[in-house]
C-alpha cells in the first residue's frame, strides 16, 4: 500500500525483489471491499484578512465541515457549512448559510494543500462570483496527534450525498494505520453510520500520555452509543479491556482521570456512571440515576423529573447544601407536574464544598386516619425553598392515588 504524492485515494503496491510497484486506485480488497483515506482536522487563519476557525472532515474524496469568523460565538459557530471534494492536493467547496431556512449558497472555496496537509491556501468567491478574497489556513494539531494516516476498509465508497433516507452508508470492516506511507497495522472492526461514515477519534482513554483510538460502532435509539477502543501500548494498538469496551458513549475527563458515561434505561430512566482505571481495567466508582424530586410551591405539591449530571470529577445533583441551607429548585413546567404518584420520590442533597458527600432523603409511610378511613400515606421529603419539609399527604385529593390500605413495609418484606 502507498499513497500518491497528491494523495488521490491510494494505490496498491506489490513488492517485487524489494521494488514497490504502484498500481491505480481506489483499491478493491477481496469481494466488494474498498479502502479510502479519512481525517478530521481543525484549521485557523484568515479569509479576506479576517480571522476564522474551520473544522473539516475527509471521507474518501469528499470533504465537509463548518467555519466561523473569530471570535466564534454559539449562534455563529455552526452557521456556515462547507461541502465539496478533494482531488490530490486540490479542494473545492461550496459554502451554505445553514442558519437560514432556505440554506442559501453563499460562496465557493478553492484551496490547495501544502506541507503534507498542514496548510491550506487559496481563494474564496461569493455566490455570484463578483467578490473574491484570499484564504490562508494552518492546521491546529491536537497535543495527542500521533502523526498517523488513517484509511478505512468498507463494502463501498462513501457518497457525497446520502441517498435512500441515509440508509446506504458503507459498512466499515477495518481501520488501516499508515506512517509515511507504510502500513503499520490493520484493526478489524464493524462500524456503520446513519447518514455518513463514523470517523476514528484519537483519545488518551487510560491517561498514559499516548493517543488511543476509538470508533463508534452504530447509533442506537438512545444515548447508549457503543464504541470500539484500542489502546496504544507504545508499539501497537491492542484491544481495550472488556470493562472499558462495555462503556457506552465514554467521555474522557483528563483533568480528573475519569471515564464518564451518560445513559438511558427507558423513557423515564436516565443516569450517569463514573469509571476509573484500576490496574488493567476500569471500575465503577460513582453512579447517579434519575428520580422524582418532590417540590412544595405555594402550598401545592409537585414532583420534578431530575437527571444527575457530572461536574468537577463527581456525579452532580441540583440540590446543594451550603451552611445548612439548600439551593432552591425553581418550578419548571418542562420537568415538573402536580404530584400524582409516590414512585421514585426522593431528595438527593450534595455538599457544595465536598461533592463526594451526598445524602438521600427518602419517602416514609405513616399510618393515619383519612377521609376514607385508616390508611398508610406517604410522608414526603419536599424541597421547600431552601430547606426540607416533610409532609404526610393524607388530604382527600391524595388518598386514592397515593395512600394504601395495607402496610407497605410488610409488602416489601
Amino acid at each position: 500500500m502507498w499513497i500518491t504524492q497528491k494523495g488521490r485515494y491510494q494505490v496498491k503496491g506489490a513488492s517485487v525483489f524489494g521494488v514497490v510497484v504502484l498500481l491505480a486506485a481506489p483499491i478493491v480488497w477481496g469481494a466488494g471491499t474498498v479502502e479510502f483515506p479519512v481525517w478530521s482536522k481543525d484549521f485557523q487563519g484568515q479569509v479576506a484578512g479576517k480571522d476564522v476557525r474551520i473544522s473539516l472532515e475527509r471521507r474518501g474524496s469528499f470533504i465537509s465541515g463548518r467555519y466561523c469568523y473569530a471570535p466564534c460565538r454559539t449562534h455563529t459557530r455552526y452557521a456556515l457549512s462547507l461541502k465539496g471534494t478533494i482531488d490530490g492536493d486540490d479542494i473545492e467547496l461550496e459554502e451554505h448559510d445553514v442558519s437560514r431556512a432556505e440554506m442559501p449558497l453563499t460562496g465557493f472555496w478553492r484551496l490547495r494543500q501544502g506541507q503534507n496537509g498542514l496548510v491550506l491556501d487559496g481563494n474564496w468567491n461569493s455566490a455570484d462570483r463578483l467578490q473574491h478574497a484570499e484564504v490562508a489556513l494552518k492546521e491546529v494539531k491536537p497535543e495527542n496527534d500521533p502523526g498517523l494516516e488513517i484509511h478505512l476498509v468498507a463494502d463501498s465508497l462513501p457518497e457525497r450525498e446520502a441517498s435512500s433516507g441515509c440508509l446506504d452508508i458503507p459498512l466499515v470492516s477495518a481501520i488501516k494505520l499508515y506512517k509515511d506511507g507504510h502500513l503499520l497495522q490493520t484493526l478489524a472492526t464493524e462500524s456503520q453510520g446513519t447518514c455518513e461514515i463514523y470517523l476514528p477519534d484519537w483519545q488518551d482513554v487510560n491517561f498514559d500520555g499516548r493517543p488511543d483510538l476509538m470508533l463508534v460502532q452504530y447509533l442506537p435509539a438512545g444515548p447508549n452509543i457503543p464504541y470500539q477502543t484500542w489502546l496504544n501500548d507504545g508499539q501497537r494498538f491492542i484491544d481495550a479491556p472488556p470493562g472499558f469496551q462495555e462503556i457506552t458513549a465514554p467521555d474522557i475527563d483528563e483533568k480528573y482521570q475519569n471515564i464518564v458515561s451518560f445513559w438511558r434505561g427507558s423513557c423515564c430512566s436516565h443516569g450517569v456512571n463514573v469509571y476509573r482505571w484500576k490496574g488493567d481495567d476500569v471500575m465503577l466508582v460513582e453512579q447517579g440515576s434519575s428520580y422524582m424530586q418532590p417540590l412544595w410551591v405555594k402550598g401545592k405539591a409537585y414532583h420534578c423529573y431530575i437527571v444527575p449530571g457530572y461536574r468537577n470529577g463527581h456525579v452532580s445533583w441540583p440540590v446543594q447544601e451550603r451552611n445548612g441551607k439548600l439551593t432552591p429548585l425553581p418550578w419548571d413546567e418542562e420537568i415538573c407536574s402536580e404530584l400524582d404518584s409516590s414512585e421514585h420520590l426522593l431528595t438527593m442533597i450534595q455538599s457544595a464544598t465536598d461533592p463526594g458527600d451526598v445524602r438521600m432523603e427518602t419517602l416514609r409511610w405513616k399510618k393515619v386516619v383519612t377521609s376514607g378511613g385508616a390508611r398508610w400515606c406517604p410522608e414526603v421529603p419536599f424541597l421547600d425553598g431552601d430547606k426540607i419539609t416533610r409532609r404526610v399527604l393524607k388530604q382527600s385529593e391524595y388518598v386514592e392515588a397515593l395512600c394504601q390500605k395495607q402496610d407497605p413495609y410488610k409488602e416489601e418484606s
